[in-house]
């Protein structure tokens, strides 16, 4: 078959199995994790070498000119590290409450991590986790709120993506951090509320 027959049948095929599908958030998972897989191949023979920034392939479409992205770094909010390990380096999430800033610290994490690493998945257990509770917003109302935000995708594993309404989000929540104009409301608490019961201290933050 000759490439022009080849992307017709592609096409067709294509066509067929998503015209079903009516969740958008189902539809918006294929069409990334297609877009992902592929667009690497596609562009790799493509890239110029130049003095603007590297922005992932598979992330083409996630960065922001607006947003000061550089190549192992977001100044102010996230940075990875020689040897690898990412890091979250904002100051103040520009938050209201505890929800607030664990969904902010959750979505600008797994965008920031996208961004540098070029993976758009993160690790619940190895990096959300600790991030959360570093800030101590790790307790039972703030993983509901995560768990609840229909915005970030769970895959096996304990990984954890955005769909693209959530990148948006996290996005302005990184625009937000970044412009010392706007101010929070809220602060990480330094003491860990105790509560005795029958000579057993339970803390939570």
């Amino acid at each position: 078959m000759s490439d022009l027959d080849l992307e017709i049948v592609a096409l067709t095929e294509i066509n067929k199995v998503l015209s079903p599908i009516q969740n958008e958030q189902t539809l918006e998972r294929i069409i990334r994790w297609a877009s992902e897989k592929f667009t690497p191949t596609l562009i790799s023979s493509k890239i110029i070498e130049s003095e603007v920034p590297v922005v992932h392939a598979n992330n083409m479409n996630t960065a922001d000119s607006s947003i000061n992205f550089q190549k192992n770094e977001i100044p102010g909010i996230a940075l990875v590290t020689d040897k690898g390990a990412f890091k979250l380096t904002l100051r103040d999430t520009k938050a209201k409450s505890n929800n607030d800033a664990a969904i902010r610290l959750v979505l600008v994490s797994i965008y920031a991590h996208n961004l540098l690493t070029g993976s758009s998945e993160v690790s619940t257990k190895e990096i959300i986790n600790p991030i959360l509770k570093h800030w101590r917003v790790y307790d039972g109302n703030t993983r509901k709120a995560i768990a609840g935000h229909q915005g970030i995708i769970r895959a096996s594993g304990g990984m954890l993506s955005l769909d693209y309404h959530a990148t948006e989000e996290a996005k302005s929540y990184v625009k937000e951090i970044s412009d010392p104009s706007v101010k929070g409301t809220w602060k990480a608490s330094a003491v860990k509320n105790k509560k005795q019961n029958n000579g057993v201290v339970n803390e939570r933050n």
